[in-house]
């Protein structure tokens, strides 16, 4: 009971006078008033969707040529791994070797920047509800051939650490 009748007298104090401090009550200057009217918009002005065929198919074209680069170049590579084999990182063919997989790389990158170019045009065309067939076969035949590349150079990181 002695607890409560502390809590009370403290209520109390802070009854005391009103009016030395403000309201907090909504003032005249804080309320809104007014209409937001959005500006007019123009239905040509809209995203355009996503069935530039040939931006795609330039796409495609840009990973295709960096897949045959990829295969051209891949023979030669294997071979230069193949004599670096077994040597330490301070001889010649083992340095030739691992310049051949950094270039086989790079041709790689080629193809996933193509690939990443060709993804950003099929989540466009997802927001704008374009047409995606086009889109997904591209991603699915240039996917493919990075699948390949990455087998390839996984066996061959493989064979120049042995």
């Amino acid at each position: 009971m002695g607890w409560t009748l502390a809590f009370v007298a403290l209520l109390g104090g802070c009854a005391g006078n009103s009016d030395r401090f403000p309201s907090l009550a909504i003032r005249e200057a804080e309320r809104f008033s007014g209409t937001f009217n959005p500006p007019p918009s123009d239905p040509a002005e809209a995203v355009p969707a996503v069935t530039d065929t040939q931006t795609l198919a330039q796409l495609v074209d840009k990973a295709r040529s960096a897949h045959a680069r990829f295969i051209e170049t891949e023979p030669g590579t294997a071979a230069l791994v193949e004599q670096a084999r077994g040597l330490t990182a301070e001889t010649n063919e083992w340095a030739s070797a691992q310049i051949a997989l950094a270039d086989l790389a790079a041709h790689r990158s080629e193809a996933l920047i193509a690939l990443g170019d060709i993804d950003l045009l099929a989540a466009q065309a997802a927001t704008t509800f374009a047409p995606e067939a086009d889109i997904a076969a591209a991603q699915e035949q240039v996917s493919s051939w990075i699948t390949i590349q990455d087998n390839v150079l996984l066996t061959l990181m493989r064979e120049s650490e042995e």
